[in-house]
């Protein structure tokens, strides 16, 4: 038996209100996704920065070292006849 106007127009409604609850909930899944993607690019960027830091601090401290331990030798080199 064919269906009426309105029997497929309600189907039509409800198909399209399905579809327009998956794609809020395909919408709400992708920002979290974007959200935990970003905090997690923003965590790695911290901790680079960190490397990178604590990298130049042991290069500044090795300097220090190098030239005190130059300085020492003309030093000494100097004192000795």
């Amino acid at each position: 038996m064919p269906e009426s106007v309105e029997e497929r127009l309600a189907k039509v409604e409800g198909r399209l209100e399905e579809l327009s609850k998956r794609i809020d909930n395909l919408n709400h899944r992708i920002t979290e996704g974007f959200t935990m993607t970003n905090t997690r690019i923003d965590d790695l960027g911290k901790s680079l920065n960190k490397r990178i830091d604590d990298l130049r601090s042991e290069v500044r401290l090795w300097f220090v070292v190098i030239t005190i331990i130059i300085s020492l030798i003309t030093l000494l080199l100097k004192l000795i006849p």
